[in-house]
């Protein structure tokens, strides 16, 4: 059967596999898992779960992405991660209040806070970069706070700043 919404909830929840498109042309056929863990590129990242992946345009200096400070090595299946022609960088991540070892953290400075109950969502901003952050729904923050968040270097996704493939 196939079942063709515009809702990602309902194809996530109600799909075995999913088909994302952009302008009638496929981005991606796959599992919602798959889709949601391994986006083909950057629309698909942004467009599967809710609230949407964070992007962060970066810079790579030698085998590393270098992020408003924040450094990550790509892993070694990262194709093209080696590579010092690559020029613009992508990176995808969701962004955690809890530090962890190998979490990196930058300050960032809250816009707005949306309570929705079971969570809230921390809207901030890191330098030029806007975020947006799962938070405790006990949890105090409120605009112009200044916070530490972390992001996990395993979960960061990279993606071509030119061509906003999956790399």
């Amino acid at each position: 059967m196939v079942y063709v919404t515009h809702d990602q909830v309902e194809a996530m929840t109600l799909g075995q596999r999913i088909v994302v498109l952009k302008d009638g042309i496929v981005q991606q056929v796959d599992t919602p898992l798959g889709a949601y863990q391994h986006p083909a590129n950057r629309f698909v990242a942004g467009f599967i779960g809710s609230p949407a992946m964070n992007f962060l345009d970066g810079k790579m200096s030698g085998a590393e992405l270098i992020v408003n400070g924040l450094r990550f090595s790509p892993p070694a299946n990262v194709s093209g991660s080696q590579s010092p022609a690559w020029s613009s960088v992508c990176g995808g991540t969701d962004s955690h209040r809890s530090s962890q070892g190998r979490m990196r953290g930058s300050e960032v400075v809250v816009d707005v806070v949306e309570p929705l109950g079971n969570e809230i969502l921390v809207y901030a901003k890191l330098h030029d970069a806007r975020l947006v952050i799962r938070g405790a729904p006990t949890s105090t923050i409120k605009p112009d706070d200044r916070l530490q968040v972390f992001f996990d270097p395993l979960a960061v996704h990279y993606f071509d700043g030119d061509t906003d493939a999956a790399l």
